[in-house]
């Protein structure tokens, strides 16, 4: 039986790395899943930090929908 583990972490803890390092990683962002805002989309996930946004209604579920899908298809 595959077992899956999340790990939730804090900024600056080399979750990229461990995601480009190892291939049954994924660094995931949830940022731009939990928020719905098409005029913020020309800017970066940096440059949108503490701007005002608006909530995605289907968050989490669009996240956890996305957590469930093979490493594959997540691009």
């Amino acid at each position: 039986m595959k077992t899956n583990l999340i790990i939730a972490d804090f900024s600056n803890i080399e979750k990229t790395y461990l995601g480009n390092k190892y291939q049954n990683v994924i660094d995931l962002d949830a940022t731009t899943y939990a928020y719905t805002d098409i005029e913020l989309e020309s800017l970066n996930i940096e440059e949108q930090k503490g701007l005002k946004r608006s909530p995605n209604k289907d968050f989490p579920n669009n996240y956890k929908k996305l957590l469930k899908k093979p490493k594959r298809n997540m691009t």
